[in-house]
């Protein structure tokens, strides 16, 4: 779950780090503040692109696992405070 105080971190050096391993194929971050997840996935070509899925409705796939999760079933029991989510194309400071 991505945190205020650890996001910067996690999209950047962190994500870094993991890029330099051979057999990462797919980094996921988790909003605890909204229902978005981002998957980035290490094509052919050892490029890296990015997958969001955002909304209860939506699923998150994981190619190297070849399975899909409902974002209602990740975000199972969490109730997001009102006026904290986005509306569709806003981004969150």
């Amino acid at each position: 779950m991505l945190s205020k105080t650890t996001e910067a971190y996690d999209r950047g050096r962190k994500f870094e780090f993991y890029r330099d391993v051979a057999s990462m194929q797919e980094y996921v971050l988790v909003s605890q503040r909204e229902p978005v997840i981002e998957t980035f996935r290490r094509n052919g070509h050892g490029q890296w692109a990015i997958a969001t899925e955002r909304g209860l409705e939506a699923s998150l796939k994981l190619e190297s696992l070849n399975i899909s999760i409902p974002l209602l079933d990740i975000y199972d029991g969490i109730a997001f405070p009102p006026g904290d989510s986005a509306e569709p194309g806003e981004l969150l400071p």
